[in-house]
C-alpha cells in the first residue's frame, strides 16, 4: 500500500504528507484484489459442488442398488418457487424418508417408484426411471451461479483504464498545486555526467530516495536517476536506477552497466543539458548542484 512520488525534495514530501496526500489509507485496488479473490473462490467451490452432485448421480446409477420407494408428500411452488418430492423406502429393515433432488414428472402422492440408493448411505438416493425425470437444475444452477461469481470475481482485478487514469491525474494536479510548478521557467542547466552521478550518489546516501533527471544529450533526450515507492510508516524503499530502459536494483550495478551509447555511463565527462528534473515537480533546479551549472 504506497504511493510512487516524483518529487527529489524531501520537503515536498512533508508538505504532502500535511496536506493528506500521502496519508496511509486503505487501499482500494487491494480492496478489490481481495473481494474478487473471495468471489473467484467461491464461485470455483459453487462449480465443484456442482460437479461432484452429477459425478454421485453417475456413481449412483453405476454401482446403487434399486429398491422401491412411496411418495409420501409432493409440493408445488414452496417459499422459493420450487417443487419438492419426499419419498419414504425401507433397506435391511430400516424405513427412511428423504427428499429427492431430480424431480420426477406427474408423481403423485401414494405412488411408487423405482429409485437408487447407495449401499453406503442409504439416504444418498436418485430416481431410477430416468425418462420421467427432468434435467438436474439443481447442479445446473450451480455451474451458472459459480461461472457468474468467477467472471465478476476475474473482473475486479481489472482496474478500468479511466479511474487510472483519473487518479493519477488526481494525484499529479495536487502535487502540481502544492510546489507551484512553474512551466514556463526559462533555465538551462549544462553538467558533466559526473555530476549527474554524483546526484544519484546524494541521493542515496542521504535516503531521500528519488533523483529523476531528464539529458540532453548529443540532440537527444534520455532519463536517467534513481525512482523509489514510498509509504509514509516506512520511508523510500526498492530502489529503481534507471537510464532509459535500462533498470538496475543497486548503484553499483548501475554504474557497472548502464550504457550510453556503446559506452558506459559512469565512464563519460561528456558535458549534457539538464532539461528537467523530477518531472517538474518543484521550481528547477531544484538541487543546489544543478544552480551551479546555469548557463543563462
Amino acid at each position: 500500500m504506497y504511493y510512487r512520488f516524483s518529487s527529489g525534495d524531501i520537503n515536498s514530501f512533508r508538505q504532502l504528507a500535511r496536506k493528506g496526500v500521502c496519508k496511509v489509507k486503505r487501499n482500494k485496488k487491494a480492496k478489490d484484489i481481495l473481494l474478487g479473490t473471495v468471489c473467484a473462490i467461491f464461485g470455483i467451490g459453487l462449480i465443484i459442488h456442482g460437479l461432484q452432485i452429477l459425478l454421485n448421480q453417475a456413481a449412483l446409477r453405476e454401482n446403487g442398488l434399486e429398491t422401491t420407494a412411496v411418495v409420501t408428500e409432493r409440493t408445488y411452488g414452496g417459499p422459493r418457487g420450487s417443487s419438492r418430492i419426499f419419498v419414504q423406502y425401507t433397506i435391511d429393515g430400516v424405513e427412511h424418508r428423504n427428499q429427492l433432488h431430480i424431480l420426477v414428472a406427474g408423481t403423485y402422492v401414494g405412488e411408487e417408484i423405482s429409485i437408487y440408493y447407495c449401499p453406503d448411505n442409504p439416504n444418498n438416493i436418485i430416481p431410477a426411471d430416468r425418462g420421467r425425470t427432468s434435467n438436474n437444475r439443481r447442479a445446473v444452477l450451480l455451474f451458472i451461479m459459480g461461472a457468474l461469481t468467477v467472471f465478476i470475481g476475474m473482473a475486479m482485478f481489472i482496474e478500468p483504464p479511466g479511474r487510472r487514469n483519473n487518479r493519477k491525474e488526481k494525484h499529479r494536479k495536487e502535487t502540481d498545486k502544492l510546489s507551484g510548478r512553474r512551466k514556463n521557467a526559462k533555465k538551462r542547466v549544462v553538467c558533466p555526467i559526473p555530476v549527474i552521478l554524483k546526484m544519484i550518489q546524494d541521493t542515496v546516501d542521504s535516503g531521500t530516495g528519488i533523483c529523476e533527471l531528464v539529458i540532453l544529450f548529443e540532440n537527444e533526450k534520455h532519463e536517467v536517476g534513481v525512482s523509489s515507492d514510498y509509504e509514509c510508516s516506512r520511508g523510500f524503499f526498492d530502489s529503481i536506477f534507471f537510464l532509459d530502459e535500462q533498470k538496475f536494483d543497486t548503484f553499483e550495478k548501475f554504474k557497472s552497466e548502464a550504457v550510453l551509447r556503446g559506452r558506459l555511463f559512469s565512464h563519460r565527462t561528456d558535458e549534457v543539458e539538464v532539461i528537467e528534473a523530477d518531472r517538474g515537480l518543484t521550481k528547477f533546479p531544484w538541487n543546489t548542484v544543478l544552480e551551479k551549472y546555469v548557463v543563462d
